[in-house]
């Protein structure tokens, strides 16, 4: 191997350098727990943990480095293990559990980084005697332009929030092969919040037509909150092939998503004039029905789930919540599936590579929420654990048989040598001194 790569592997199989990215590891949690002060939970994870190099924010909005990131230091320390158990340890029996147990630790920061990287979470809120298709993400949204000429089937395309953001920052008109025309943004809210016919706001939005034309909505600041999210909305006009405007409308979240539109009905106290806000936004252009919705990302699945009866228990006496459940019909038409079973706290659905867990409900006790979650890696975590375990009790009790061994006395060959040589030294006496043959007597 030449000098150079000799230092290099050196370097990187260091003990010292496990030593500094653990503590580099302990500072990072620690900034980014100060940070979510400022940043808020989610985009303190982005910045910091999510990150190659975690940023700082300054007051200007500008963004400096400041510190090695997440998945810098964690495939750092991947490495570093890896070339430490390569640079010092040889497989023996010995040295088995320690083997087992590094193994279980390159599981967990691997398994650690697909989750990341992989895991896709998203809620399923259904109302009784209703059935849905589509899992809603929780913080993030999309711009859906979907064509509805299709007989039983629809098709769309979505414009995610980040490329979105691109498309409002550079003022470009949103454009696509699959519809003939161009969506112009003309005003757009990061966060908005509805205003009701008594109400009024010099900057509130409100469309010419459609669902905006009942309700106006104002722009509202930024949330950060682990308990709130942004709702978007934004005034767009539809321009067809030829620069003909065909229609301008007002999008938002709460024109889209049934939950908000149900809280829209149920605070304003004025249920009939604010029905059906979520109904579809549609025009005709083209010989085509088209539909266009600014809501949160959805994802559609190959089945869908109905609803019969939503139970939340009490225990007696008390409103101290005892159990939720949500008595549900699975129903995939491709398979010929049809089944009916209960999702319950700790009893989750698992089906098509996701989870559904009873995750959250609504005041009326009669709309459930699931959790929806698809996650590839989700045994590497306890395989994991599994193997540290099993590496552990293997090590420790080679130790202990070890330590047994020698606190147990020596072997019986080693004891019948300490006895002959015992009794041998017990035979042996001390001679007398010979008397001197040339000694005379001496006369008195």
């Amino acid at each position: 191997m030449f000098a150079p790569l000799k230092i290099f592997f050196r370097f990187i199989s260091s003990l010292k350098l496990t030593v500094v990215l653990l503590t580099m590891g302990m500072i990072l949690v620690f900034i980014g727990t100060i940070a979510q002060v400022k940043h808020g939970l989610w985009d303190a994870q982005t910045m910091f943990f999510r990150s190659i190099i975690a940023h700082w924010e300054l007051d200007s909005g500008k963004m400096i480095p400041v510190f090695p990131g997440g998945y810098l230091l964690g495939w750092a320390l991947f490495i570093n293990l890896i070339s430490a158990h390569v640079a010092r340890f040889k497989m023996t029996w010995k040295k088995s559990g320690i083997f087992l147990t590094h193994i279980g630790l390159l599981m967990l920061l691997l398994g650690q980084f697909l989750t990341e990287r992989l895991q896709v979470e998203s809620h399923m809120r259904i109302e009784e005697g209703w059935s849905k298709n589509y899992s809603a993400a929780a913080l993030e949204d999309e711009l859906a332009v979907i064509d509805k000429s299709g007989a039983e089937t629809f098709s769309y395309v979505s414009f995610p929030g980040a490329i979105l953001k691109d498309y409002i920052e550079n003022d470009k008109p949103v454009t696509h092969s699959n519809f003939p025309f161009e969506i112009r943004i003309k005003k757009w809210f990061a966060n908005s919040e509805p205003l009701y016919s008594w109400q009024d706001r010099a900057d509130a939005m409100q469309g010419p037509q459609g669902l905006g034309a009942r309700l106006k909505i104002a722009e509202r600041p930024v949330t950060k909150k682990m308990d709130d999210r942004n709702i978007p909305a934004a005034m767009v006009e539809v321009v067809g092939k030829d620069g003909d405007v065909i229609g301008e409308w007002l999008l938002s979240g709460w024109l889209a998503d049934d939950g908000l539109a149900e809280a829209i009905r149920r605070d304003s106290g004025f249920g009939e004039r604010y029905a059906n806000l979520d109904a579809p936004q549609e025009f005709e252009y083209d010989g085509k029905t088209w539909e266009i919705a600014l809501r949160t990302l959805r994802y559609y699945k190959g089945h869908e789930i109905y609803l019969h009866d939503f139970k939340h228990d009490r225990y007696l006496g008390t409103d101290k919540a005892k159990n939720f459940s949500s008595r549900i019909t699975l129903n995939n038409p491709e398979k010929g599936e049809e089944r009916e079973l209960t999702i319950r706290m700790n009893e989750p659905l698992r089906y098509a590579g996701e989870t559904y867990f009873q995750g959250s409900f609504e005041k009326t006790d009669k709309t459930t929420i699931l959790q929806v979650v698809m996650n590839p890696a989700w045994l590497t975590p306890y395989v994991s654990c599994t193997l540290i375990g099993i590496g552990l009790c293997v090590q420790f009790g080679m130790s202990f048989m070890r330590f047994r061994d020698r606190s147990s006395g020596p072997k019986k060959g080693g004891d019948k040598a300490k006895a002959s040589k015992e009794k041998g030294s017990k035979s042996q006496k001390a001679e007398p001194a010979p008397a001197n043959a040339n000694t005379k007597k001496g006369k008195s």
